[in-house]
């Protein structure tokens, strides 16, 4: 089950409603943010241990450490995010992982959802500095394992809800708290133990949810 060790470089109440095998396309509503990452967008800090460029985003993680780049230009409420991600090598599948943080108000009251070369996944919260698990690390059956395989993360965020889906299969819905205004959204990523990774996110977009 993948750990986290946090050493933030910047900068969820909720009650899972089950889960079933409902396959949802998503993000083709109207755009509220789209990046190819075919250059740097100003919007998203720099950092010796991050890229942009080629189509992707990556993460390079030493071991056992965790990096997040929150984008800096624009918050979010209601909104469909989807991104495609891949991890470059898993020698312990169970110990690297990455994900989206979304709702981000400030670095202890956010939202976040996580998946692991395992096959496992995750919601987790932070409030008031407290970390949460609305859904704890589990199986998830539609995710592809092991390294290089590359899993679409979709997120659908109407009021309160946040429902999530991998490779266009349900994992969960369950009830958060929108913050008033929207919240900033992000990428995180962390190695395993014993060695670094280099996760690769591309395909990044945020629409308005569908109807």
């Amino acid at each position: 089950m993948a750990s986290r060790l946090f050493m933030s470089v910047i900068v969820v109440a909720a009650t899972a409603l089950g889960a079933t095998a409902a396959s949802a396309a998503g993000c083709t509503g109207n755009v509220q943010f789209a990046d190819a990452f075919g250059q740097a967008d100003p919007g998203w800090p720099t950092a010796d241990n991050m890229s942009i460029g080629g189509g992707k985003f990556q993460i390079k993680s030493d071991a056992g450490k965790d990096f997040w780049s929150i984008y800096g230009a624009s918050l979010f409420g209601d909104a469909d995010i989807c991104v495609d991600v891949s991890v470059n090598t898993a020698s312990d599948p169970s110990g690297p992982g990455a994900g989206i943080v979304f709702w981000l108000a400030d670095t202890n009251n956010y939202y976040s959802v996580y998946i692991a070369p395992n096959g496992t996944a995750a919601i987790d919260r932070v409030q008031n500095g407290k970390l949460l698990s609305p859904v704890a690390w589990r199986k998830a059956a539609s995710l592809k394992t092991g390294a290089n395989a590359v899993n679409t993360i979709r997120l659908t965020l109407k009021g309160n809800s946040i429902s999530c889906y991998f490779n266009d299969q349900l994992f969960y819905t369950v009830q958060g708290a929108q913050p008033q205004g929207g919240g900033q959204i992000g990428l995180e990523a962390w190695g395993e133990k014993a060695n670094p990774n280099i996760w690769s996110f591309s395909n990044f977009k945020v629409t308005d949810p569908s109807q």
